[in-house]
């Protein structure tokens, strides 16, 4: 499960505990993307999409950052 910052979690989205899974993160990542697409006409497509899934790939690599332990088995 993972959570979102509120200002990602759309009125419809929120829940109680602001856990959520990858799916439901993953379809408002998308609602935010097109929310993005909806306010800024001269917004190109493959701008807002390439932006996301760099901040997907910032976010996995800042996530699995190995510990301090050189010889740490899990981080291997």
């Amino acid at each position: 499960m993972s959570q979102l910052p509120e200002f990602f979690l759309g009125e419809q989205n929120q829940t109680d505990d602001k856990q959520m899974s990858y799916e439901q993160v993953a379809e408002t990542i998308i609602e935010l993307g097109n929310r993005m697409l909806d306010e800024d006409e001269s917004a190109e497509v493959w701008e807002v999409a390439s932006g996301m899934l760099a901040g997907a790939v910032q976010f996995w690599l800042y996530s699995r950052q190995p510990c301090e332990d050189p010889f740490c088995q899990a981080c291997a």
